[in-house]
């Protein structure tokens, strides 16, 4: 569902089921958006932040987190560690197109203005 949604606001989009797909896709690759649901792995919670971690670290990379409703930890924990978006409780009724839609804006602008000081 996060695949199609992001499919439709203008994103090439690599989906993964699991963390060790996340990190193979992941090295080698470069990626304007990552998004992660930790609502649907929270058996892996761990696992699933070092790699959200990891993910929002690398320079501009937007991180989306959908997480679990009135899990206040979770989303302190994904604003501390750079989520650019935390959305708690996203259904599969969830239009998400629009957002991802707005980040591939912002990814742009990020893009264009690394190319612009790279060029000074």
């Amino acid at each position: 569902m996060l695949s199609r949604m992001a499919t439709a606001g203008g994103w090439e989009t690599t989906s993964v089921s699991n963390l060790g797909s996340a990190w193979r896709t992941y090295w080698g690759s470069k990626f304007a958006l990552a998004i992660v649901d930790s609502e649907t792995a929270a058996e892996h919670t761990a696992e699933l932040r070092e790699f959200a971690e990891h993910m929002s670290s690398q320079p501009h990379t937007l991180l989306i987190v959908c997480g679990t409703p009135d899990a206040i930890e979770e989303e302190m924990w994904a604003r501390q560690n750079g989520a650019w978006m935390y959305l708690p409780g996203v259904g599969p009724e969830a239009d998400l197109s629009t957002i991802c839609g707005e980040a591939l804006g912002i990814a742009k602008k990020l893009a264009q203005s690394t190319s612009s000081r790279q060029r000074v």
